[in-house]
């Protein structure tokens, strides 16, 4: 099979282009989706928790104290949810930089090993790096 961008030879079982890395199975790349429904609702876990120490004023100024204790708890509990919600986004978000950086590696490295010739003691013609004799006059490389 050859690749419709470069015109590279590519063995029917590879899903990927040696020389260019483009996707030769017909499929469309995935999209990444940013994962930015945790970041709304931490943003909104924030919001939330700080209106909730704002509200606590009044219950303190009433003389119930309880209440603006309990209200101050269960907004610092949220902020607590919030920072860690953002906190694993981001983990998230390097770990997944990280195995792209690694799959270009790994690619990149592919295609170099599938341009490599080997050049013939004879004659000099560049030969497939797996041939065994040379392609123009038969030795054995």
């Amino acid at each position: 099979m050859k690749c419709s961008n470069c015109g590279i030879e590519v063995p029917d079982t590879s899903r990927f282009c040696l020389g260019c890395g483009r996707d030769i199975t017909g499929k469309a790349p995935p999209q990444e989706e940013e994962d930015s429904s945790f970041n709304i609702y931490s943003m909104l876990l924030l919001s939330i928790s700080f209106m909730m120490f704002f509200f606590s004023l009044i219950p303190m100024f009433m003389g119930e104290w309880v209440g603006a204790v309990l209200m101050d708890s269960v907004g610092m509990l949220m902020v607590v949810v919030a920072l860690i919600n953002i906190w694993s986004t981001r983990k998230h978000a390097e770990k997944l930089a990280e195995q792209r950086l690694e799959a270009e590696e790994r690619m990149r490295k592919a295609r170099e090993a599938a341009m490599a010739k080997i050049k013939c003691r004879y004659c000099g013609a560049l030969n497939e790096h797996s041939a065994l004799k040379c392609e123009t006059c038969g030795a054995t490389l």
